[in-house]
């Protein structure tokens, strides 16, 4: 099954129409910061994550925050079990150098290691998309 969570109204409702005979996908409207700590509490077997949080210009969606990865990772530590398999892909990996005046508001790459490193995640470095697994 997969949940698709889309914060802007525009892409929404483009996702409806694709997705409309899809009995694999779930869309969801809103914002990971206000929908996502519900959702990952309801998840049961093996999970796998992709956090793609920042706007890119045009239609897509520009929350309150920079990105809201902190706040999703908070929602999956809070929900993980020891026993399930968890990965946990971060999209963009190039936004999250805070030194960038283009990027201040986002966590460092350091930030994003330490916490899969907290939770027992073995982790690297794909392109442009952090891959941290956890058994």
């Amino acid at each position: 099954m997969v949940y698709s969570l889309e914060p802007s109204d525009e892409l929404y409702a483009i996702c409806q129409k694709r997705f409309l005979n899809r009995q694999n996908v779930r869309l969801l409207h809103g914002t990971s910061e206000v929908i996502f700590p519900d959702l990952v509490r309801q998840l049961r077997g093996d999970v796998r994550f992709w956090l793609d949080g920042h706007a890119s210009g045009g239609v897509t969606f520009q929350g309150k925050l920079a990105t809201p990865v902190l706040e999703e990772h908070r929602a999956i530590e809070q929900a993980m079990s020891p026993c399930l398999l968890t990965v946990v892909l971060i999209d963009d990996l190039r936004c999250f150098e805070p030194q960038n005046p283009e990027f201040a508001d986002y966590p460092s790459r350091d930030e994003l290691g330490a916490w899969a490193v907290r939770h027992s995640f073995v982790w690297n470095i794909e392109h442009d998309i952090v891959i941290a697994r956890r058994r």
